[in-house]
């Protein structure tokens, strides 16, 4: 039995201080704190709450011994397109979050899912959400089904392990009434979803777009390939050390829902080396889908004649705030445009620029692009990937970038790579440099030539080929 609420806090006076540090207002369901090209959602619950209860894990991959009760094997025979000619195949996207946000997450398993039932195969989705509901997103069946949701104090673990518990109930009812070939999934319902697609013996695909899988900090305090050795005791603040042993539990219970998944996908190279060094697990790589053909549309052909101003994306300390600010001092004479959503002192410091224009939460940022001359993306973490540089490069806007995480590969030649993030200098000589037009000219060929690596049917390949490679399936 999972410990209630109240084995995990004493009657001291330090712990009901904790308690009231950590009480914040409740936010929307779609709101999201690092809202991070390929992150998870960030909707945390109170710091109250049990820890993860045994049951919601998944097996091991490759271990007997350590399979459900009752759960089937994969029948690869059972499998549409098994033996040889491409059939119509069932995929069930198993995720926390498929429409309600614009984050990259949602934003890539929007677009494979839509790419494979263009395919001809039979797509639904069952996904968290704050009220039962059923929709048509095209030739794809939705499905949301409400989860508990903590309003006041913050939690992730608990939110994780409850949502889990919960799901295991919800999407065996589904797999009831409707059962799949292939159980896709990623993020927070990760564990669940993996345990009851192989207990039945339907083979689960994971996919890897966040580090909260990986890490509680989500690698901000130490490099994931380089110098972090798994002490997260060293990297939390005295707060959230109170939460490590929850913290460790769920980090736990990802890893064995990643050891026990048939197949595991990772959103780039980084991320796949990420994976490889934490648990050892080998991965495919299928980047982000981006439809190229609506940034493309976005602004002008030529030299950016008609554009003349640097963007930043999510003005957020884990996107490089601090640096975007002393290079926009700098640059007094140069136009910035900031989009996304400003909250408190970055407000405040942000509107004391006179070059800086903040044109807030952006629905559509195509027209963004058709302003923007170059792309700034300072980031101070190894984003796993960054989808906005490949939309960015569709319209034919170079970036000046950190040289982090998966942001080289979304870049490429298409724009300036920025090893010492700290060196400020660095960015401003950058920037300059594409104010030549040759030059800018060159590095917008140079970023459309490499965003057509991303167009939905190769990415649609890419992920194909890893399914018949892993499951001798035909997609």
């Amino acid at each position: 039995m999972a410990p209630s609420p109240r084995d995990n806090l004493d009657s001291s006076p330090l712990v009901l201080v904790v308690v009231l540090a950590l009480v914040v207002p409740s936010r929307a369901s779609g709101a999201r704190n690092l809202d991070n090209d390929e992150d998870e959602d960030d909707e945390d619950g109170d710091d109250s709450g049990a820890g993860l209860a045994p049951g919601w894990g998944a097996t091991a991959r490759g271990d007997p011994s350590l399979t459900p009760p009752g759960a089937r094997r994969y029948n690869h025979r059972a499998l549409p397109g098994s033996r040889g000619a491409r059939q119509p195949v069932r995929i069930l996207f198993s995720l926390d979050n498929y429409d309600h946000g614009t984050g990259g997450a949602e934003m890539s398993a929007r677009g494979l899912a839509r790419r494979l039932a263009a395919r001809g195969h039979e797509v639904q989705v069952l996904q968290r959400g704050d009220a039962e509901a059923s929709y048509s997103d095209g030739p794809i069946a939705v499905h949301t089904r409400p989860l508990p949701v903590a309003r006041w104090l913050r939690d992730r673990e608990r939110d994780t392990a409850r949502w889990n518990q919960a799901w295991r109930g919800l999407l065996g009812d589904f797999l009831a009434k409707w059962r799949p070939h292939l159980v896709l999934t990623q993020n927070r319902l990760l564990p669940s979803s993996v345990a009851l697609a192989i207990e039945r013996g339907i083979p689960p695909v994971v996919f890897i777009r966040a580090w909260g899988l990986f890490c509680p900090t989500q690698f901000l305090a130490r490099d994931a390939l380089a110098d972090c050795d798994r002490d997260c005791h060293r990297c939390l603040p005295w707060w959230k050390r109170l939460r490590l042993s929850r913290m460790r539990r769920t980090l736990a219970a990802y890893e064995q829902a990643l050891r026990a998944a048939r197949l595991v996908i990772a959103n780039s190279r980084y991320t796949k080396a990420v994976l490889q060094r934490f648990y050892g697990i080998q991965s495919h790589v299928v980047y982000p889908i981006v439809d190229l053909a609506a940034y493309a549309a976005a602004g002008p052909e030529g030299e950016g004649a008609e554009r003349d101003a640097v963007l930043f994306v999510k003005p957020q300390q884990v996107k490089g705030l601090p640096i975007f600010l002393e290079i926009a001092r700098r640059m007094p004479d140069t136009r910035f445009l900031v989009a996304g959503a400003l909250r408190g002192r970055a407000r405040r410091r942000l509107r004391r620029l006179g070059n800086v224009e903040c044109l807030g939460w952006v629905n559509d940022m195509r027209g963004v692009y058709a302003r923007t001359r170059v792309l700034l993306g300072p980031s101070i973490w190894p984003e796993p990937f960054g989808r906005v540089f490949v939309e960015a490069a569709a319209a034919g806007v170079p970036a000046v970038a950190s040289a982090r995480g998966g942001i080289p590969e979304a870049v490429g030649d298409g724009g300036i790579l920025i090893k010492d993030i700290s060196d400020t200098g660095a960015w401003v000589d950058a920037l300059r440099r594409l104010e030549d037009p040759a030059t800018y000219a060159a590095y917008s060929r140079k970023a459309r030539e490499h965003a057509a690596r991303f167009t939905g049917e190769a990415i649609v390949a890419q992920f194909a080929a890893a399914v018949k490679t892993t499951l001798g399936l035909d997609l």
